[in-house]
């Protein structure tokens, strides 16, 4: 069974309210994002929005996707995992866990980075950084190539430790629920892409050389009749429309 928390959104939501994925966005896009984790349904639509730096234009979004920093996401995992146990699963699967997709070209070009008061919290005591003040200078393009460098290293870390946590937890949890025989599947499908950090604002060169390319991922899935509650599908069936992340 797929025990990704996207697939109870509405329950994470009902039980933590205004724990959501936030987005900051330089330029005016309007984010649109939907992958085949939301069923086919409700993508990751914009539910809330605001200014969030008067000087640059940039904007807020508040995205219909539990936050990955969300200091309740861990105990949800856990609960959803030992519904499907009771439910009589022998195993467990994170399908394409963490933030939604970044095909978009605002993220290629550097127009669009991920952010919530958590994560904000979360980057701090991690590396000590402002993770405002960091989205601010790679936004806007500001201060030097080697502030910049690090405020890029500084970003991606604090993204790549807080999944990596939660991957860890995904098979320790599985393991404890299903025992130690039990089959532990994760499947985090990356984008084929150079990232086309600069230094500065994307040239036209690193504009081609950002392009995303992409990985298929050709899922089908049903929803299960003894599925937790709030979850929106369960059982994977067979291929259907290829979807892309």
């Amino acid at each position: 069974v797929d025990a990704d928390p996207r697939l109870a959104r509405d329950r994470f939501f009902a039980e933590h309210p205004g724990e959501a994925t936030q987005l900051v966005v330089f330029g005016g896009w309007r984010p649109k994002l939907s992958d085949h984790m939301t069923g086919g349904a409700r993508g990751y639509d914009v539910t809330a929005e605001a200014v969030f730096d008067e000087a640059s234009g940039a904007k807020v979004y508040d995205l219909f996707n539990p936050d990955v920093f969300s200091p309740h996401l861990d105990a949800f995992s856990r609960a959803l995992l030992e519904e499907w146990k009771a439910l009589g699963a022998d195993s467990a699967m994170r399908d394409e866990w963490g933030l939604p997709p970044t095909g978009d070209r605002n993220f290629s070009e550097h127009r669009a980075f991920w952010y919530s008061p958590a994560m904000a919290a979360y980057h701090r005591a991690r590396c000590g950084g402002d993770l405002r003040a960091d989205i601010l200078l790679l936004g806007a393009g500001a201060g030097t190539a080697a502030e910049r460098g690090a405020a890029i290293r500084r970003y991606e870390g604090t993204i790549l430790a807080r999944n990596a946590e939660i991957e860890r937890l995904h098979y320790r949890e599985t393991k404890r629920l299903f025992g130690d025989g039990a089959f532990v599947a994760k499947h985090p499908t990356g984008t084929s892409r150079r990232t086309g950090w600069t230094g500065g604002p994307p040239t036209a060169t690193s504009r081609r050389r950002t392009r995303s390319r992409p990985s298929p991922c050709a899922l089908g899935w049903r929803r299960s009749s003894a599925a937790p509650s709030g979850s929106t599908k369960a059982t994977r069936t067979g291929p259907r429309n290829t979807s892309t992340r």
